[in-house]
């Protein structure tokens, strides 16, 4: 599957998904307040995703394809955890929020906590396709080629789900 990283608007992928029949669970505010009382803030696009869209299963049926993980899934991996954890990434100085991932978890999609203000943050990769250069630099998260954004990140799953 090749992904695409234009921007999507989650009324857009909310669309879609009705489109094709997919059902959809959305969170509360008092759900996703919750949690970004417990996270320290959340980007206002994730925000808008989980109150519109939430969780739907489709994508781990079919056993492939690209997701933003449940509310309750998404946590926070601090830079000081992933220096801990893993070897040559001592230069990771950011914290990141972790929400989705690939459907068999060969990559993981993060932003930075400092970005959560932006209108739309830059989107990160952790797993097989963390560039190289990411990984001489000493980081875990990189950024890929096309240097997508979180809007993006809806656009992926639309193009899993086709």
């Amino acid at each position: 599957m090749e992904m695409e990283f234009k921007a999507m608007s989650v009324d857009e992928l909310k669309d879609f998904l009705m489109e094709k029949a997919i059902k959809f669970s959305p969170y509360s505010q008092e759900e996703i307040d919750k949690v970004k009382n417990k996270l320290g803030g959340m980007p206002r696009l994730l925000e808008e995703y989980y109150l519109k869209i939430g969780w739907f299963a489709d994508i781990r049926k079919q056993g492939y394809g690209c997701h933003i993980d449940p509310l309750e899934d998404i946590y926070i991996m601090s830079a000081e955890e992933i220096q801990e954890d893993f070897e040559d990434v001592e230069n990771e100085t950011d914290d990141y929020l972790v929400f989705g991932r690939e459907a068999v978890s060969v990559d993981e999609f993060a932003v930075k906590v400092k970005d959560f203000g932006e209108n739309d943050p830059e989107l990160y990769i952790f797993g097989d396709s963390t560039s190289e250069e990411a990984m001489e630099q000493g980081l875990l998260f990189g950024k890929l080629e096309e240097e997508p954004n979180l809007s993006s990140m809806f656009n992926i799953i639309v193009t899993s789900l086709e």
